[in-house]
C-alpha cells in the first residue's frame, strides 16, 4: 500500500505546484489531489514510501503556510483511490 497524507486547511486558491515544492522535500510524490466542492481546502500527497509521508507529517504539521496553519495527517484511502495510485506505479 502507498502513503498517504491528508493535508487540511489550505487557502482555497492554493497552487498543487507550491504544494509539491513544500512536500517533495520530503521524498518522491508520486500523486497530489487538490480537493473540490466540499473539499476545497484539502489535498492528499501520496509518496512512494511511509518514511517519507512520515517526516513530511512531522514536519509540516502546524506549519503557516500563505496566512493559514496546516493539519497534516495520515489518510487511509478507499479503494478506488488505491486502485488509481497502483497504476500510475505500473
Amino acid at each position: 500500500m502507498f502513503p498517504f497524507v491528508l493535508v487540511k486547511n489550505l487557502p482555497y486558491s492554493f497552487d498543487p505546484s507550491g504544494l509539491f515544492e513544500l512536500f517533495c522535500q520530503f521524498g518522491p510524490i508520486l500523486e497530489i489531489r487538490a480537493g473540490a466542492g466540499d473539499s476545497k481546502g484539502q489535498a492528499i500527497v501520496t509518496f512512494n514510501n511511509m518514511k517519507s509521508a512520515n517526516m513530511a507529517i512531522e514536519k509540516l504539521k502546524g506549519i503557516n503556510y500563505k496566512g493559514r496553519y496546516l493539519v497534516v495527517s495520515n489518510y487511509t484511502p478507499d479503494q478506488q483511490v488505491i486502485d488509481s495510485v497502483t497504476s500510475l506505479n505500473s
